[in-house]
């Protein structure tokens, strides 16, 4: 996700319509990185609005020679991450996913070469948050480690370690979905 520095210096400077062409651009990929964390859309779409809020807020900070794209993306999935500890604290709702929506088949594929996308993306939301929130970086907004590791403050062979370990989740639920010949994900 990259803003010129042009845009982010008008917007720096109080431009409202540098802040409505950032929001466009950015909005629909930050909405997805939700989703693929949240597994909600109404969730994904308030944090997404308070994450521009933020963003609007810190505009006189922002250095316009660094990646306003990614400070975007971290203050998105940070505040995805601390919803998902409120609502989990709270008890709000269940984790699982509501079959009624079809919220996980809007989010960005993750990796088509490993199987339909559908499938993919039903053996992604099945996955603890963790997971989730890596896969949906590096794959969502193709994050590097070091980006992913910054954002979510955790070290590089962390984010090594998670991605290993939902890449193999994914397989493995991949992999007993076909056994069993149906798209429902394994309950296990």
């Amino acid at each position: 996700m990259k803003i010129d520095r042009d845009t982010v210096e008008q917007f720096r400077a109080g431009d409202d319509e540098a802040f409505s062409r950032i929001f466009r651009s950015c909005a629909p990929a930050l909405f997805g990185t939700a989703v693929q964390i949240l597994r909600d859309r109404g969730l994904s779409e308030d944090v997404v609005q308070e994450a521009f809020v933020r963003f609007y807020r810190m505009r006189r900070q922002l250095d316009p020679d660094k990646c306003v794209g990614a400070l975007l993306v971290r203050v998105t999935a940070n505040l995805a991450i601390d919803a998902l500890r409120k609502r989990k604290r709270e008890n709000w709702e269940s984790l699982e996913p509501d079959p009624a929506e079809s919220i996980v088949s809007e989010a960005p594929p993750i990796d088509a070469r490993i199987g339909t996308v559908d499938a993919i993306n039903r053996a992604a939301a099945a996955l603890p948050a963790i997971y989730r929130t890596v896969l949906a970086l590096r794959y969502g907004q193709e994050m590097s480690y070091e980006e992913i590791a910054d954002v979510l403050k955790i070290s590089v062979p962390a984010v090594a370690l998670r991605l290993k370990r939902a890449k193999d989740q994914l397989r493995l639920a991949l992999v007993r979905t076909k056994v069993r010949g149906s798209d429902e994900l394994p309950r296990s």
